[in-house]
């Protein structure tokens, strides 16, 4: 996981406590109304008793329901209090989260370049190609060679990358010292 994530989804976070804040409020308010309802119905009314175990088992449920948007507020109280004394640090945090970003990106495909001659001196210059092993390099050339492209439609997901495999491979070859041209000729 990358370190930006963790900020980000934190900056989400915050920046939808005022949403959930309110939705949780509106629901605790829903059920307090709801409670209400059910005790008015429980208090004015003579109701048999399969009537008020079904009050009851609603009144239980709606009284659930209203805990739960209730312990929502007021876990997010404090946040909702903090909010408005740090915005600065919020934007602190936004301008953190584009840094790390950044950061994070200059690591990605990275590659280096040797700036001194330490790697062939300890390990040797590749292997050049020999005058013994010449004609069999030719030979392999010349047969990537005759391979030759792929004239299949666009659509066909055979035929895509064919060519460029081919000069790839072509190349490869061609860092022996021996060339395309060499064995054409």
């Amino acid at each position: 996981m990358k370190y930006s994530e963790s900020i980000s989804e934190f900056l989400k976070f915050m920046r939808t406590v005022h949403q959930e804040y309110n939705i949780a409020t509106s629901q605790e308010a829903d059920a307090e109304q709801a409670t209400q309802d059910l005790l008015h119905r429980l208090e004015l009314d003579e109701d048999g008793s399969e009537e008020m175990i079904k009050i009851a088992v609603a009144l239980r449920k709606i009284r659930r329901e209203r805990r739960e948007a209730k312990d929502i507020c007021i876990c997010l109280k404090p946040l909702i209090d903090w909010l408005p004394a740090n915005g600065t640090t919020l934007r602190s945090l936004e301008r953190l989260l584009g840094e790390v970003r950044k950061a994070e990106k200059s690591t990605e495909n990275r590659g280096y370049r040797n700036r001194t001659s330490i790697l062939e001196e300890t390990l040797g210059k590749p292997e050049e190609a020999t005058e013994a092993r010449i004609p069999q390099i030719k030979n392999i050339l010349l047969q990537v060679h005759n391979i030759g492209g792929c004239d299949a439609k666009e659509e066909d997901r055979y035929s895509r990358g064919w060519d460029e495999a081919v000069s790839a491979v072509i190349t490869m070859i061609e860092e022996t010292g021996v060339s395309i041209e060499e064995v054409l000729d």
